[in-house]
């Protein structure tokens, strides 16, 4: 399920317009690049349909400018980018019961003169069961 996610998520980001995306367990990412991440599973019974939430986080990186300052700009953009391309999005997948959420954004680093990190959580409820058929037919 979490490869499967992960695929899910990478694509969407490359639909979006972001061109450098991949594994935030990879080597340090170029600039202007957007790393995925499992960051929690948790398991949601309390509820009439047990599901399990999935936090996924996205960070952005950004270079500086030319004059050694972040890009300020460019950096927004990104950032409404991300939101707007995951608030709300409906994967249409089997076992994926809700659209993303998109509930913060926080600043994941910052290097003077060099990057800047912001990471995103895309939130997902999911119902294993379901999701994990879908991919077994």
């Amino acid at each position: 399920m979490y490869q499967q996610m992960y695929e899910m998520i990478t694509a969407r980001l490359q639909e979006i317009g972001f061109t450098h995306v991949g594994s935030a367990l990879a080597a340090p990412p170029p600039l202007s690049a957007v790393q995925v991440y499992l960051d929690e599973d948790k398991e949601i019974t309390q509820t009439p349909q047990p599901h399990r939430q999935l936090t996924w986080v996205a960070v952005l990186t950004t270079g500086a400018g030319a004059d050694g300052d972040a890009d300020l700009p460019f950096l927004h953009a990104n950032l409404d980018r991300l939101r707007q391309g995951f608030a709300g999005w409906n994967p249409e997948q089997a076992g994926i019961t809700e659209p993303c959420m998109v509930p913060k954004i926080t600043l994941a680093g910052h290097a003077d003169h060099k990057e800047t990190r912001y990471g995103a959580l895309l939130v997902f409820r999911v119902i294993p069961t379901t999701f994990n058929k879908f991919y077994k037919e």
